[in-house]
């Protein structure tokens, strides 16, 4: 028996789907996805020591099974079962799968919460490796988020590893070109059984590296194909036309949450976090308001206002509301309005930093409005950005 059919045959012995009552569901799924299985398995990086592995979207359990068996990991799983808009329960929840073949019963006790909204229930560094396969293109609003609290339960050094459908795929190419939809049914599981958004190679490591892993992307068909498909993907750029990705990012740095404008559309139409600092480059996108320019990476990250913008931030005690950030080549002056209270004017030296002060007068969730007098545009100096930029913001605060 070939290692496939033996991995095949001790997935299949497992009861979770005849516990429910769905046992065809099992089967369909061992089918469909013994390979990805495989290839995951055989992808994840070997690590020395008592390994503590986070599995996020843990059932059915068919992963966790192949890497206590052949890694000897140890797994903490996490589920969640509703839709978007749904809050989680509480505690910690516990399920049963055993193997009558294989003489095996697991108890797995895992943690109910929806990881690209809810803090991931867990202390700093407290895992290896965390998992994440075939959930990115599930995530319906904030895969940021999700990559943030990856980053913060990972231990100095650890890795996130990612499988998701590559949207850039052969089989979608071909589907276009005879007028079939790419995009997924809707599903009776609700929002979170679709797939939602796919991602290309480059977006995947992108979108890693902005969260300040290392990323290493694979792209592997794990599906049969025809001969013509196998002749177009197995050189060169056809290969970037496989199925899936697989990607292994270890993670430096500081923990940020970023929102690139390739990924993100009009983000002040969700609801405002309402923290008492912004910190660009790090979640500050569900606290801005219109009028600022694309993130930039100096460092320190900044962005750039245009002749006004508007930003949010929650006061409770605090007395005032600091902010730091750099002019242009030529002294800029403006002004920023505090909630209700009278505009308070600033005067900036060309470059900085400056740090600016405007005492609060106002309590609760506070529109802070930034009007710049004299804004410029690179292109007058030479070049071709023709933006109109005011003022480099790096961070704002309330102390």
């Amino acid at each position: 028996m070939s290692e496939r059919d033996e991995i095949r045959e001790y997935l299949l012995s497992f009861d979770m789907f005849q516990r429910i009552g769905r046992p065809e569901e099992g089967a369909e799924y061992v089918r469909f996805h013994l390979d990805r299985l495989i290839h995951s398995l055989k992808l994840l990086p070997a690590l020395p020591g008592n390994v503590e592995v986070l599995e996020l979207g843990a059932s059915p359990y068919f992963m966790t099974f192949l890497i206590q068996k052949y890694l000897g990991y140890k797994v903490t799983p996490a589920n969640y079962f509703d839709d978007y808009g749904i809050p989680a329960k509480q505690g910690i929840e516990e399920q049963t799968v055993a193997s009558a073949a294989f003489h095996e019963s697991h108890t797995f006790r895992y943690r109910l919460f929806n990881i690209e909204r809810d803090p991931f229930p867990y202390p700093d560094a407290s895992f290896d490796l965390v998992l994440c396969c075939e959930i990115l293109e599930h995530l319906l609003m904030d895969p940021s988020h999700m990559l943030r609290e990856a980053h913060r339960v990972l231990k100095p050094g650890g890795s996130i590893f990612i499988s998701t459908p590559n949207v850039c795929n052969l089989d979608n190419i071909r589907g276009l070109w005879r007028g079939r939809n790419l995009f997924h049914a809707y599903s009776g599981y609700g929002v979170y059984g679709r797939h939602n958004r796919e991602y290309t190679p480059r977006e995947l490591g992108d979108l890693l590296q902005a969260h300040h892993f290392e990323p290493v992307v694979s792209v592997i068909d794990v599906y049969p194909h025809d001969r013509y498909h196998r002749w177009l993907t197995r050189y060169g750029r056809g290969r970037e036309h496989r199925d899936n990705l697989f990607a292994v990012g270890k993670a430096y740095g500081d923990t940020v949450q970023r929102h690139p404008d390739w990924l993100y559309w009009h983000q002040w139409g969700r609801p405002r976090l309402e923290r008492d600092r912004i910190v660009m480059g790090d979640g500050e996108t569900l606290q801005l308001g219109a009028g600022w320019h694309n993130f930039e990476e100096w460092p320190p990250g900044i962005r750039w206002t245009g002749r006004s913008a508007v930003a949010f931030l929650a006061a409770a005690d605090q007395t005032v509301l600091k902010m730091r950030a750099y002019a242009g080549a030529r002294v800029t002056t403006g002004s920023i309005t505090v909630g209700h209270a009278a505009p308070q004017a600033f005067t900036l030296e060309p470059r900085g930093p400056h740090e600016i002060s405007v005492p609060l007068e106002d309590r609760g969730l506070l529109e802070v409005r930034i009007a710049v007098d004299n804004p410029f545009r690179p292109s007058e100096e030479g070049g071709g950005d023709t933006r109109e930029l005011g003022i480099a913001v790096e961070r704002i605060w309330l102390s």
